[in-house]
């Protein structure tokens, strides 16, 4: 299979297998490829490699000599010199990995319904922008957030609250900001164990919900979490028939 992956190509593999090595878990996923592409490209790659170690998390798996990659693994292995050749290149290259990677996220649009589709490119014409951070987002996160949980006549999580969240889980814990401008409009938090990403808070303010700021957060949170190697999303709490 890897006849005609180039010497960096490979060495990205090495890599992987370090990380999820290192990472206790018991087979080299996508998330690790994920890993490998980044310490091999890292001034072309957009995530940082700690944020993507956050989301896989630590298993308990003893140390091995060699792991088995998993079937998301082998086919990202097996697109990526699909991909080289679609751009004319006889060689394999981290970078040709990167794009195979980033076919699970591009699988995934496609299974969206059209109408989301839709409301993420509406969100996206409306100048909406995205941002990524920790714990130093969590001011914006909770101005939004206790408005929209006084307007709903809920309690409202204190800020301390959500500060002890991210004590407790580290850089597993991630806010997202949606932003028209420099204003932000809407949020969510999400935290990571292994493969799955668990969105438990999320709010946008009322005003702005005719830009779709909801679906652009969720779908950018998708799409990274995706291209990281999770496949597994828990949205929270939802209405009867609506998973």
């Amino acid at each position: 299979m890897f006849e005609a992956y180039t010497h960096e190509a490979r060495q990205a593999l090495v890599m992987a297998l370090e990380e999820a090595k290192a990472l206790h878990s018991t087979a080299i996923g996508t998330g690790h490829l994920l890993l490998g592409v980044i310490r091999s490209l890292p001034l072309l790659v957009p995530l940082r490699a700690e944020d993507v170690r956050a989301r896989l998390g630590s298993g308990d798996a003893a140390e091995d000599a060699g792991l088995p990659f998993t079937d998301a693994a082998k086919r990202a292995l097996e697109e990526a010199p699909l991909e080289a050749q679609r751009l004319g290149h006889g060689r394999v290259t981290p970078a040709h990995l990167l794009l195979a990677l980033a076919a699970d996220a591009d699988q995934l649009w496609r299974q969206l319904d059209g109408s989301v589709r839709n409301q993420v490119r509406k969100a996206e014409r409306n100048g909406l922008s995205i941002e990524f951070g920790g714990a130093e987002k969590l001011d914006a996160f909770h101005s939004i957030f206790a408005v929209r949980m006084h307007d709903l006549g809920s309690p409202v999580h204190s800020r301390g609250f959500f500060d002890a969240v991210f004590h407790s889980f580290g850089s597993r814990a991630r806010v997202t900001i949606v932003r028209k401008g420099i204003t932000p409009v809407g949020g969510l938090i999400a935290l990571a164990h292994n493969d799955t990403v668990t969105v438990p808070w999320a709010s946008c303010l009322p005003e702005y919900f005719s830009l779709c700021p909801n679906m652009l957060l969720y779908w950018t949170m998708l799409e990274q979490a995706t291209t990281a190697g999770q496949h597994t999303f828990d949205f929270g709490r939802s209405s009867p028939g609506g998973g």
